[in-house]
């Protein structure tokens, strides 16, 4: 009786430790992008592309602002609305493990001074799938934004974010953006 009762209790105490997820635990979230527009100091866009012109929008007009949010550094990207068509800064990259069934997410600061038309997108794909999901940038003042998308069940090939800038008569709006992050969960 006595080894049943310490075999009984070895059981519990490995299921209790291998066998059930502690719904108090936090989820486990691995950082795969941090991109601030600044490298050393000075202004950079890293490895964000101008989508022109392999999309066939309009070059982008951007410079770089040291209007910044808080804790966002020296640097922040300045992009100006297009007088025609749209404009697109794009970023592509792989997620750094297997990633089927994973949650992306992405967030980032955004400042939309002149009330631009412009929009941000998080877009995974996997073979000749796509999903998309993008946030309505709506503050004049600094303000974090949040998207969050899941591979449906698929395995994810890479992931892009799109900034896109449309037309306006008013060629001064702009809107400037920092503190790109992506977390997959």
């Amino acid at each position: 009786m006595k080894n049943v009762m310490r075999l009984l209790f070895v059981i519990i105490i490995t299921i209790s430790q291998y066998g059930c997820k502690n719904p108090s635990e936090p989820e486990t979230v691995s950082t795969i992008l941090n991109s601030d527009f600044e490298q050393g100091g000075k202004s950079s866009l890293g490895i964000w592309k101008d989508g022109y012109p392999i999309y066939g929008y309009r070059a982008s007009l951007f410079s770089f602002s040291n209007d910044t949010p808080i804790e966002g550094g020296n640097w922040s990207l300045k992009l100006q609305s297009p007088s025609s068509s749209y404009s697109v800064m794009r970023l592509s990259m792989a997620p750094n493990q297997p990633s089927v069934n994973k949650t992306f997410r992405l967030s980032f600061w955004c400042k939309n001074t002149k009330n631009s038309n412009c929009s941000v997108e998080l877009a995974t794909y996997s073979g000749n799938q796509s999903f998309v999901w993008s946030a309505n940038i709506d503050s004049s003042d600094w303000k974090q934004y949040s998207i969050s998308g899941s591979s449906n069940g698929l395995s994810i090939d890479s992931l892009g974010i799109f900034i896109a800038m449309y037309s306006s008569s008013d060629t001064s709006r702009f809107t400037l953006f920092d503190k790109f992050m992506i977390e997959q969960k």
